[in-house]
């Protein structure tokens, strides 16, 4: 059985989801926020490598956390240009679990030492979110305000 309260915050998961209006559930990375063991959820990032939306919308990237090129030499499953926003997803250990089952969940690696320093920039100066908006997600991944 897998083991869900070991993930770690910033390890990178990779196992499918199905968003809003998809058929299917794909494989996407995953970095974890926090891991809430009572309630038996993981709070998430999703790290993107399609990144036409920051790329249309430049003023975005003050609000998510770019690495690209040679900062991420050497991970797996990262490749050229990836971008987190501070978006948590709320991940149930069921599907973990399910996920785990069906042979489709990997422990892919670990985010750079700098990343929290760059995700809490990235809540931060976020230009769509109040301040109410950054204190909100800075609480839910543990960080006091």
């Amino acid at each position: 059985m897998l083991n869900c309260v070991a993930f770690r915050p910033f390890q990178v998961l990779e196992f499918p989801w199905a968003f809003g209006g998809d058929p299917d559930a794909r494989l996407k990375l995953w970095i974890v926020a926090r891991n809430l063991p009572d309630a038996e959820i993981l709070l998430v990032f999703k790290a993107a490598s399609t990144t036409k939306r920051w790329d249309n919308e430049p003023l975005l990237l003050e609000g998510a956390v770019e690495y690209k090129g040679a900062e991420l030499d050497g991970f797996k499953k990262f490749d050229g240009r990836t971008i987190v926003e501070p978006v948590l997803y709320n991940i149930p250990y069921s599907h973990l679990r399910s996920c785990y089952l069906n042979t489709k969940i990997e422990l892919v690696d670990e985010m750079p030492v700098d990343f929290l320093d760059r995700i809490l920039a990235a809540v931060n100066n976020h230009p769509e979110w109040n301040k109410q908006k950054k204190k909100t997600v800075l609480q839910r991944i543990g960080i006091s305000v």
